[in-house]
């Protein structure tokens, strides 16, 4: 339902469903709230009102003093019981637990609905604007609502009060009270309608401009900000955003103040302080046919009853704002998930054997088509990877898998059932995840690694620490796994950089011991060390525990039982590392991306100016040598231990293993060998800073253990299985 076509019934059904909750949830406070605008205005008709007409009235006609002492007396009784007493309990004991128990009603409903809604409404803008808005809205929506409904009572009280004394003294005032209070009614709901329209045009702009102030005070996007030329284009977005909003508050408030003026000033303050007051100070001292105090009583009580009915004019056109907002609240509460935990659904039965994937197509909403016609099979035990591009549709293929996203066409079957008519949470319970965007909560470390409210089972959790590579930063953790997170509640919460992070969000899909687990560029964070190591853990995990892994990186791809290679939505090629590299197809992810012939290799360190002829053969010897390049068809491919090797020494000597560099040092080199500089002037450049970066290097950096293959040969001493080991020269049995 739009917001135009809201009727008034669906209006009272919008505010009655907040009110309603508030009821439930605090009766007495609700109750409270509701009439206390109605004594209030009991309150100000007779302090303010009907007494001073009163008073004015005794000293006019000289009644005694006593009557007068004691009806004040009795008013201030009363007041100070209505007005000051129940006031002070209710903010200051009532009005916070209540509040609490409203909020948290509330809370609960958006959260438990949060939880459930299909993730691809996610990806619709409308959609997730109503969702941020039922967020940012519901809480203080009730507050406004009660609001509204106490104002609504109190001020028809204060008319049938007011209204029957002056209906009782000079009918006048009535007919020009609903004059007022007709124009003002009509102004006031075309003044609310022009004012919805002006926030709602200001809204999709401040949520732009609040963007980029984001972008300027939060901690992630501070070494982006320094380290790039973000800022001047982010400058001008913030300007040209806040031109826009001048803009539209210029062309807009315009008619706002017209309207203002209209209401305020000409059918009100014109119609009272000039008209009626003239009129009544005619009737009392030109022809003497009320008192001095009924002709107080009655200007007060027709200012009043101006007040109360442009109050309730104006609350009236607050029900529909409120509707609108509601409508909002609602269609987010009350759209059904297409995804979502069937009564009726067949139980998951057996041990997993399969995943096949058979046509399967997918579209996200208003978008173009991300999967095509997709066939594959994942079984019991296997080491699966999903290589391509970004955009290929590789994350999206895992959660239709998960069934986070339903199929456009085609179908998912687990062992031979389309996982659309399985029970949703025990399908979903055989997944353990990493996504690339995974979250570090703001809760202790256990917590982290557990998700759920189980207790943490420090056994367990232990050699997870070790697979992750995280139990050397562990260990310097004081308080273990009650570490608390982040800085959000804690003021010693621990934030972890990226690469330990990643390693938290390991062990987490680890802990769930779910049949398959699926990781989506699990290492992108990790120094190649921990990275290595992680590669192996995962591949040697439980014989019978499926891993899919999402991945760029070469040594990830080597270890995998099948690669599945996706471009523009479908598998181009499949099979293993082995298989692949003899294919003569599209190579990009399961081979490197540029192989050297030992000729083209020379060619190259020639154009950068690099080593010379007599160093070039040396040079390959001993690349060749050390196992970190390997040579087939007369290509030369990077091996798993080159790109370790290489990793760890580009990244402890980022300014000397540079191509730069080298050249530089060459053309220094080759300055002393003509006596034009002074070697010690050379080696004093460089050698402090090469120096300091070594000895950091061998404090710092672990060794690295590759893992023995393991032959088929036979010892003839012991009688085992022979094994391939590295060493400084390459391999050896």
């Amino acid at each position: 339902m739009s917001e135009q076509n809201i009727t008034v019934k669906r209006t009272v059904s919008n505010n009655w469903f907040l009110l309603k909750i508030a009821l439930q949830e605090a009766p007495l406070y609700t109750l409270q709230e509701l009439t206390t605008r109605a004594r209030h205005r009991v309150i100000v008709f007779i302090e303010h009102i009907y007494m001073i007409g009163y008073i004015v009235n005794c000293i006019q006609y000289e009644r005694p003093f006593t009557d007068v002492l004691w009806f004040v007396l009795a008013v201030f009784v009363g007041v100070t019981l209505v007005a000051q007493v129940l006031p002070n309990y209710v903010e200051t004991r009532l009005k916070p637990l209540s509040l609490e128990k409203i909020h948290l009603r509330i809370r609960r409903e958006l959260y438990r609905k949060a939880a459930q809604i299909d993730l691809k409404n996610y990806d619709d803008p409308a959609y997730y604007n109503e969702f941020v808005w039922a967020m940012g809205e519901a809480a203080e929506r009730t507050e406004q609502v009660i609001g509204s409904c106490a104002v609504f009572i109190g001020e028809i009280v204060g008319i049938l009060v007011t209204g029957a004394y002056v209906l009782t003294q000079d009918p006048l005032g009535l007919v020009l009270t609903g004059i007022s209070v007709l124009a003002v009614l009509l102004l006031s709901n075309l003044y609310n309608k022009y004012r919805l329209q002006f926030q709602e045009k200001m809204k999709t702009l401040e949520r732009k401009r609040d963007y980029i102030s984001r972008v300027f005070y939060l901690p992630e996007y501070a070494k982006e900000l320094r380290l790039s030329r973000l800022k001047p284009k982010l400058y001008e977005e913030f300007a040209d955003t806040s031109r826009q909003l001048r803009e539209i508050a210029a062309k807009e408030t315009k008619r706002l103040a017209i309207l203002s003026f209209c209401m305020n000033y000409c059918c009100s303050t014109f119609v009272f302080e000039g008209i009626y007051l003239i009129y009544l100070l005619f009737q009392a001292i030109v022809r003497g046919a009320i008192g001095y105090g009924t002709m107080v009583t009655l200007y007060n009580s027709c200012y009043s009853l101006r007040g109360c009915s442009q109050s309730l004019a104006w609350v009236l056109t607050q029900f529909p704002e409120h509707g609108r907002y509601i409508e909002k609240i609602r269609h987010f509460l009350e759209c059904p998930a297409q995804i979502c935990q069937d009564e009726k659904a067949e139980p998951v039965k057996g041990e997993f054997k399969e995943l096949s994937l058979q046509k399967v197509s997918f579209s996200y909403p208003q978008g173009e088509q991300v999967l095509k016609e997709i066939n594959l099979t994942i079984r019991r035990g296997e080491k699966i990877a999903l290589v391509g591009y970004n955009g290929a549709g590789k994350t999206t293929l895992v959660k239709l898998l998960m069934r986070l996203y339903d199929v456009t066409s085609g179908e998912i079957t687990r062992n031979g059932r389309d996982i659309r008519r399985l029970n949703l949470q025990e399908y979903r319970g055989q997944y353990a995840a990493l996504f690339q965007d995974y979250q570090m909560f703001a809760a202790t470390l256990g917590e982290n690694i557990v998700m759920d409210k189980v207790p943490v089972d420090q056994e367990k959790i232990k050699p997870l620490l070790q697979k992750s590579g995280f139990d050397r930063k562990f260990s310097e953790l004081s308080r273990g796994y009650e570490t608390p997170l982040t800085g959000e509640f804690e003021e010693d919460g621990v934030t972890f950089s990226g690469g330990e992070a990643q390693m938290v969000g390991i062990c987490r899909s680890l802990y769930q011991d779910s049949q398959i687990v699926v990781l989506d560029e699990p290492s992108s964070a990790l120094d190649p060390l921990n990275e290595y190591n992680l590669n192996h853990t995962m591949m040697n995990l439980d014989r019978e525990k499926t891993v899919i892994f999402i991945s760029h990186r070469l040594s990830t791809t080597r270890l995998a039982d099948r690669i599945y290679m996706l471009e523009e939505g479908r598998i181009v090629e499949e099979g293993s590392h082995r298989e692949l590299m003899e294919l003569d197809g599209k190579q990009h992810f399961t081979q490197p991306p540029a192989h050297y012939t030992e000729a083209s290799l020379v060619k190259s360190l020639e154009e950068l100016g690099i080593g010379r002829p007599s160093t070039y053969s040396p040079t390959i010897t001993t690349i060749l040598a050390r196992r970190y390049v390997v040579k087939e068809n007369k290509n030369l491919y990077v091996t798993e231990l080159g790109e370790i090797v290489n990793s760890i020494m580009k990244e402890s000597f980022p300014t000397i293993v540079d191509e730069h560099f080298t050249a530089n040092m060459e053309s220094l080199l080759d300055k002393v060998e003509e006596g034009a500089i002074n070697w010690k002037t050379v080696v004093s450049n460089f050698y402090p800073d090469l120096k300091e970066a070594v000895d950091i290097a061998e404090k710092d950096l672990e060794k690295v253990k590759i893992e023995d293959e393991v032959t088929d040969v036979i010892c003839e001493e012991c009688g085992r299985n022979m094994v391939v080991k590295y060493g400084p020269h390459g391999k050896f049995l």
